[in-house]
This record gives structure tokens, sequence and C-alpha cells, in this order.
């Protein structure tokens, strides 16, 4: 080859040589300021994503005040509360205890254990027919007795009674103070005790009289008992028996749709005195209309009392 173009090949070689050297190098630098990027673009994002220390604060507080409520089982009220409740039951136990001294009861025991009041064994003693069901806790009251070849029951509840009539005293004694200045304040808080007294008395009470006969249906008596009074006010009759008793919704549906018959008001009235003496001869007379309101009185303080006593444990636990 000629020595002149070999020189030149040579330097062309170089050329290249050198070209493919800074080629390299560029890429090289490239790709290590592409991995740096990277490497603080990640750095960022997790300093980002990390909470900041005010925020962790934020959120401990958060978890200590939620945990915190969670921990706190009572209230502020709560033993205020609770000791308003025992006031309440100390005074229901001290008048209970007086009103059992006076029949010769015992009121220290429980609602479920407690010993008949003298009342109620006098009733007994005298109409020795009629039974008594009486389930703690329950809204009602059943009496039950047999005559002849009829089962009869009477059902009613302590939910007829309040205070109305204690309320009409103290709205009569208002009353005369208004007409009359000159009347005292005692004459007007005695007149209101008394009131208290007789506030039972006057208490209607509906009850269910059921009597029925086998495979002859029953007859169901809706009455109002009151001032040792029977008012009879309508009379229904069952071809099934058991439908007059049954508790059940489906019971109480179909009782819905059939007939229950007249008023008892609109009756002949010589028909209404048959069904006064008709029921007179079972036993439904005026000792037993008082006793019913009575025993009303009687389970409905004990119920009270057992509520509050219940309510004050909740409260407390």
């Amino acid at each position: 080859m000629i020595p002149a173009l070999r020189s030149v090949v040579a330097s062309s070689s170089s050329v290249r040589s050198v070209a493919a050297i800074a080629t390299r190098a560029a890429l090289t630098s490239t790709s290590s300021s592409a991995a740096a990027s990277f490497r603080a673009q990640t750095r960022i994002t997790a300093a980002a994503s990390k909470p900041s220390a005010s925020t962790a604060a934020a959120t401990a507080a958060a978890r200590l005040f939620s945990s915190s409520a969670l921990r706190a089982s009572h209230g502020e009220s709560d033993a205020e509360l609770a000791a308003r409740l025992a006031e309440e039951i100390e005074y229901e136990r001290e008048t209970a205890a007086a009103e059992a001294a006076d029949q010769g009861g015992d009121a220290s025991a429980s609602s479920s254990q407690q010993q008949q009041p003298e009342f109620v064994q006098s009733f007994l003693a005298s109409a020795p027919s009629w039974s008594i069901v009486d389930e703690a806790g329950s809204d009602e009251v059943v009496l039950t007795r047999e005559f002849g070849n009829e089962s009869i029951r009477v059902l009613y509840s302590i939910g007829d009674i309040d205070t109305h009539a204690a309320q009409s005293a103290i709205d009569d004694a208002s009353a005369d103070l208004s007409t009359n200045p000159a009347a005292s304040a005692d004459d007007a808080e005695g007149a209101a005790a008394a009131g208290e007294e007789d506030e039972y008395s006057n208490i209607p009470i509906r009850a269910a009289i059921t009597i029925a006969k086998p495979s002859a249906g029953a007859m169901t008596l809706e009455a109002l008992v009151q001032d040792g009074a029977w008012v009879i006010e309508n009379i229904s009759y069952y071809q099934d028996g058991k439908l007059a008793t049954d508790p059940t919704a489906e019971a109480d549906w179909a009782r819905r749709g059939l007939y229950i018959g007249p008023q008892f008001d609109t009756l002949d009235i010589k028909v209404q005195e048959q069904f006064e003496n008709f029921l007179e001869e079972r036993g439904f007379d005026a000792p037993l209309a008082i006793f019913i309101v009575q025993y009303a009185e009687f389970k409905e303080q004990n119920e009270y009392r057992t509520w509050l006593e219940r309510v004050k444990s909740f409260v407390e636990a």
C-alpha cells in the first residue's frame, strides 16, 4: 500500500476508536445520571409518604381518646342517678314496711318471696275456691276457680292503676282554697293525704271473665271493676273454647273477625239483671271486686320496687 494512503487509513481508524470511546463515556454518564435521579426521586417519595411528627402525634392522641372512651364504663351522672334510685327504693321499702305492719305481712322479703299480706289471707280464707296466679315481672293477674262443670278465669292488668283519685283530691283542695282564702295550707295537705289513702279505691280496672264448659265453648264477659261493683260492658261467645283464652297473635286475629255481641247496656233490662245474677252466683260479688283493686295496688308496688332495684343495678354495673 502506498505509505500516504496507509497513514490516512490508520488515522481514520484512530478517529473511529476515539469516537467509540466518547460514545461509551456519554452513555455511561447518562445512565449514571438517570440512576441517581431515580434514587433521588425514590427518597423524595418515601419522605412524602412518611407521616410528619405532628400527624403521628395527632393519630396517637386520637387512639388514646378512643381507647379511653371505651374503657370508661360510667358517665359523670351515673353515681347521682344511682343515689336517687337508692333513695326511692328506701322510701318504697319504708312505705311497704309500714303497710305490712298494719296488715300483718312482711315487706322485708323480695317480691318473689314476700309473705302474703293480711288482706290476701283473709280473702282466700273467705273464698277458698279462688286461686291467684301471679307471675313476678308480669303486668297481669289471673284468678281461677271451678263452678260445677265450668272453668272460670278472671284476667286483669295492674296497668290500669293511676293517680287520678289523688289528683282529684288535690284539685278539690285547691278549689276550696280559691273559694275560701281562709282555708289553711294544712287543710289542703290533709285533703291531699286523704286522697292518697283512697287513691286506689275508685280506680276502674278492666277484667276479662271467661267461663268455659267442656264441649260447649266459652263465654267471655268484659267488665269494669270499681267501687266494689261489677259493671258488665260486653259478652262474647266462642264455639271454640280455646279461642277465648289463647294469647297468640293468630288467635287474637281470629277473634277480631267474630261477632262479639251487642253492648250490654242495649240488652233488655231483665236480661241484664239475669246476667248479673249469673255472675254473682259464681262469686262475682263486692268482696271480690274490692280484692281485685287491692291486689292490683299490692302487685304494682312490688313490681315498681323490683324495677327500681334492677335499674339501679344496671346503672351501677
